[in-house]
């Protein structure tokens, strides 16, 4: 198995590389001669372990071990992986400012409103068509027809038709990717936030929302009772998006097509606009000039969580 790297992000001699293939995702912790790491697939989940054998004249780093699954079976397994310069980190203001793609993932909330942005790199690593065919799929099998919303009308799932489609999808096989961004990234790197570490307790994926170009949604808090993450999977025009923390803290972020946006529903929030002339899908391809996004939300904490004191 051969590793080709999406995302590396260097902090001195340590780096964490992820990437994908087929129906594989894989994270991997290099630090100095020696590389491990897990991957999960719909086949089968496990880890990397591999050692440095080779450093090239122009810095590429060569590690090579073996891959071992669930189902007590293993191969071979090697990653290349070249020097690139460490993120910039960025200014602690009150006004803070996110590139999906250049900035490594971190927690741009705080420990009772955490925002996290999962760039694609992290995920499919398609530009968010993998999570457009989830969508359209569900669409095609319920027999309803894709929303060609324009100007400044938005669709919502949860609207009867022709503004929504009364509330009939669910886009479930999102859950098991909000549960890979849970377990492989947040509790790997957050365990001090309280909602990472909250038990599983299941999701619904039933709230979509499609928007034209240049199309927006006003500054508001979501229904949801305090306590759960949201994951919002967008996918056509890329849009930028404010959060307010309680603090008093406004974060500025974009979001790109396949990226995620993990957050408190709770916590105030707007989308500022959709770009135009930003989606990878070609201009006469349904999200050509449109945007979709799709929430997963984690159901509702139990009675019997310590949930933390909150002022909104």
């Amino acid at each position: 198995m051969l590793g080709v790297p999406a995302l590396c992000i260097n902090s001195g001699e340590k780096c964490t590389v992820s990437f994908g293939f087929d129906d594989v995702n894989a994270t991997v912790e290099v630090e100095g001669e020696q590389a491990n790491g897990i991957f999960d697939s719909d086949r089968d989940n496990g880890r990397y372990e591999a050692t440095l054998i080779d450093t090239s004249a122009n810095g590429v780093r060569c590690y090579e071990g073996k891959w071992f699954n669930n189902k007590r079976k293993s191969g071979g397994f090697q990653l290349q992986l070249p020097q690139v310069p460490r993120p910039l980190a960025l200014g602690e203001s009150k006004r803070r400012r996110i590139e999906s793609i250049t900035e490594p993932l971190r927690n741009l909330g705080t420990k009772r409103e955490p925002v996290f942005l999962v760039p694609d790199s992290l995920l499919f690593n398609d530009q968010g068509r993998k999570i457009m065919e989830f969508f359209v799929s569900q669409m095609n099998a319920q027999g309803i027809a894709l929303p060609y919303v324009r100007g400044n009308k938005e669709w919502k799932s949860w609207r009867p038709y022709p503004e929504g489609c009364g509330d009939r999808i669910r886009v479930i096989r999102l859950h098991k990717t909000a549960d890979h961004i849970l377990g492989t990234h947040l509790r790997r790197r957050f365990s001090d936030v309280w909602h990472v570490m909250t038990p599983d307790r299941g999701y619904d994926a039933k709230d979509i929302n499609v928007y034209y170009e240049g199309g927006s949604k006003g500054k508001h808090q979501d229904a949801q009772p305090y306590g759960s993450l949201v994951f919002v999977f967008c996918a056509g025009l890329s849009c930028t998006s404010s959060v307010w923390l309680e603090d008093g803290m406004k974060v500025d972020l974009t979001m790109k097509s396949g990226d995620c946006m993990v957050f408190e529903g709770k916590t105030w929030h707007r989308v500022n606009k959709c770009i135009p002339n930003t989606s990878p899908f070609r201009s006469n391809e349904w999200l050509g000039n449109r945007r979709l996004s799709i929430l997963v939300r984690q159901r509702p904490p139990s009675s019997s969580m310590d949930v933390p004191r909150r002022r909104f």
